[in-house]
């Protein structure tokens, strides 16, 4: 399978020492993170599958940095030209305990974000399979318009899948009526829609009804079905937090069957000590695609195995995950519980 992701790859910089306050470190740790190069390094990490990632990157030694966590990695990239020599920047301040983790912003102005969207062709979308997330026309409307331009390149029968990725704080050159406007263009186009557990509430607008996840999804997945008649998946990931370092997890897969749908629900794995939670929604995504495009319709198990590398994910640092599809069977096999191989 040939996959295509495209978005920005930012450098994130945190504490050098465990539980240190961003504000009083003077240590910092770069590594490289960002949503859909978050999700193509997953899945490549997962099989035999060819992934390119599109984007800018300024013509530096922080955008060779970018290039090279890529290529390390096995996936293939396709640099636009930009205008812009800086780099996009996240701050994360880790949270642990009762106290939350916080990201901030620097992504102003970076190569991405000056993408002009004329330099996309349509040579650049020859894949099986393309995905992109709500983060990549959060940033601006030039980054907006170059989504919308790989749409228009992409060919029919190319299947587009979006992660919704709803992020406040990045959503300011649009107002929420043209933010959901965007995402709902977006969705009559997609094949896959994956969020958490509030996006598809902000994103669309939807006051579900029911008081279990299950009931309130159940009502969103008839909603969404009904409205983007070329979705065939809704994946959802589902997380409880008892405090930054331990959350429970599951999941969700509605599949569309004819004028229906099928529900699938994943086990709930308690996650007791978390490293590094950054990134787990998009390797829940990547799960999700390499299920669909490699499992047959064996759902429950897409699903299961998503949830499981998604898991994982919180036992490392950085954003990107390193883990084969033989590590997460074997984590299936043992439902998680984290027994010494000997």
């Amino acid at each position: 399978m040939n996959f295509l992701f495209f978005g920005e790859l930012m450098l994130r910089l945190t504490s050098a020492r465990e539980g240190e306050r961003l504000a009083f470190a003077d240590i910092l740790r770069i590594t490289p993170g960002g949503s859909e190069a978050n999700s193509a390094v997953a899945i490549k990490a997962l099989g035999d599958h060819k992934v390119t990632f599109l984007s800018a990157f300024p013509d530096n030694p922080l955008g060779e940095k970018c290039l090279r966590a890529l290529k390390a990695f096995g996936v293939n990239v396709i640099p636009l030209p930009s205008q812009s020599k800086r780099i996009g920047l996240y701050w994360l301040d880790i949270g642990k305990g009762p106290r939350s983790s916080n990201v901030y912003y620097d992504r102003d102005n970076s190569a991405f974000d000056m993408i002009d969207p004329e330099t996309i062709l349509s040579e650049h979308l020859e894949c099986d399979w393309f995905h992109s997330s709500g983060i990549t026309p959060a940033i601006s409307e030039r980054t907006c318009k170059a989504l919308f331009r790989c749409i228009e390149f992409l060919p029919p029968n190319v299947p587009f899948s979006l992660d919704l990725n709803f992020r406040s704080k990045l959503w300011q050159w649009a107002e929420e009526k043209k933010m959901r406007a965007i995402y709902d263009k977006l969705s009559h186009r997609a094949v896959l829609l994956s969020g958490n557990e509030s996006d598809f509430q902000t994103c669309f607008g939807l006051k579900p009804a029911g008081k279990t996840m299950e009931d309130i999804y159940s009502s969103i997945a008839n909603v969404v079905f009904s409205r983007y008649h070329g979705l065939r998946f809704l994946a959802v990931n589902l997380r409880t937090s008892h405090s930054a370092t331990r959350n429970s997890w599951s999941g969700m897969l509605f599949v569309r069957d004819g004028s229906s749908y099928k529900k699938f629900i994943s086990q709930v794995i308690e996650i007791d000590t978390i490293i590094d939670r950054l990134g787990t929604g998009d390797s829940f995504t990547a799960g999700i695609l390499h299920g669909l495009t490699s499992f047959a319709d064996d759902y429950k198990r897409t699903l299961d195995f998503a949830i499981m590398l998604s898991a994982l994910k919180h036992s490392i640092f950085g954003d990107f995950s390193c883990f084969s599809e033989e590590d997460v069977n074997k984590a299936l096999q043992t439902l998680g519980s984290g027994q010494i191989e000997r």
